[in-house]
């Protein structure tokens, strides 16, 4: 049991635990449990829910539990922390903690939508244009004696109003300057509302060069971001960025090196999948920078879609064993036909475990997987379809 899925807290009164527990699995590994302060002066042996708690938006899908405990219900494995060494922990800035607890541990309420996940690090979903079962996609802000702006994704002006005047508020109370806005890459969910956050802020726009290409003629951008580049922000908050192709092939992430979180745009997700598409990215690329991620060891991973993923080794780990194990079953439905086949008859034989429903999407992905396997010598393609080589 890792320290994420077992956190508890003794309050400085000495009155008790509180145990959180999840409804339902979460989407992705490792959700720090929501935690409310005690209500009341029930004893802690008097085990009752006292709350329950669902997030907004993809933040948290789960609906969480709150219970009151005792020391002999620990799990195995739970660390306990009082909320004075959290409030510690908080204000060093050098950890993310769960929306959901920052603003206990903080003091601080959410935004209008928004959560401090570490001091002076925003995570803002914004419903977007977005594939299901995403419904928004979350921006950063990061502010020290500068700020960045991260995600410009939505073109709805009515999220972007909300934004505004969060980002706004924010910079005033840390007397800091928005020094820029930063994309990860040029979907239309991630850079929807480049153009309006331009006019709003006045502040250059900031993308990869392999996005200033694939947009040119439809965006303007203020100049390039380079692999490994840095944005010190000052107050120890530093980014720096990491080209990640295969999705996007100017697909950025971008390091924290304080607290070490990983802004991932869309390289993974904590809802849903990630589609990789031949005609937009490259399956083989795509793995290779899943592995470059997880060298860098990221202590968290902050996807676009969905909420902060702790566990980001095994998290990257079962995502380039999902793309593989795919890879096998494409090659298995390839040896099953005589002679070539086609696209969508390779289709249901490998991809017999899905619905019938996600054959448009799942043919994109066998397309990806296709290129790759061709790329590598171990399939060829011909007029007639595929086949092994």
């Amino acid at each position: 049991m890792s320290e994420a899925d077992a956190l508890l807290i003794k309050p400085n009164d000495g009155s008790g635990l509180y145990l959180s527990s999840r409804e339902h699995s979460a989407a992705h590994f490792g959700t720090l449990l929501s935690l409310p302060r005690r209500e009341g002066n029930a004893a802690p042996e008097a085990r009752r829910t006292i709350g329950r708690y669902t997030g907004r938006g993809d933040v948290h899908p789960e609906s969480v539990l709150i219970h009151e405990g005792s020391a002999e219900e620990l799990p195995e494995g739970a660390t306990l922390y009082s909320e004075e060494k959290l409030q510690k922990f908080f204000e060093s800035g050098d950890r993310i903690f769960s929306p959901a607890l920052a603003t206990i541990v903080s003091g601080e309420r959410e935004r209008d939508g928004a959560w401090e996940i570490a001091r002076g690090f925003f995570i803002f979903p914004m419903r977007s244009p977005t594939l299901l079962p995403a419904t928004h996609t979350n921006s950063f802000l990061i502010v020290g004696d500068e700020a960045l702006l991260i995600e410009p994704s939505t073109p709805d002006e009515s999220e972007l109003d909300r934004i505004e005047a969060f980002t706004r508020a924010e910079l005033k109370r840390a007397g800091a300057k928005l020094r820029a806005i930063l994309a990860t890459h040029h979907h239309p969910d991630h850079i929807g509302g480049v153009d309006s956050l331009r006019r709003r802020f006045g502040v250059p726009i900031l993308a990869h060069e392999g996005t200033v290409e694939r947009l040119r003629g439809d965006v303007t951008f203020d100049g390039t971001i380079a692999d490994r580049e840095r944005f010190d922000c000052g107050r120890g908050r530093v980014l720096e960025a990491v080209h990640t192709s295969g999705h996007a092939p100017g697909h950025l992430c971008f390091h924290e090196l304080t607290t070490g979180a990983m802004i991932a745009g869309d390289m993974v997700a904590g809802v849903g999948t990630i589609l990789v598409d031949r005609y937009d990215g490259n399956m083989k690329r795509y793995l290779e920078s899943l592995s470059l991620m997880k060298e860098r060891a990221p202590r968290y991973l902050l996807p676009a879609h969905g909420g902060v993923i702790f566990e980001p080794s095994a998290y990257l780990d079962h995502y380039r064993a999902h793309r593989l194990m795919r890879e096998e079953k494409v090659l298995s439905a390839l040896s099953r036909v005589e002679g070539s086949a086609t696209l969508d008859e390779l289709l249901p034989l490998a991809y017999d475990d899905v619905p019938s429903a996600v054959y448009p999407l799942a043919r994109l992905s066998l397309d990806a997987h296709l290129e790759k396997l061709v790329e590598e010598g171990r399939a060829k393609q011909s007029e007639r379809g595929y086949a092994l080589e």
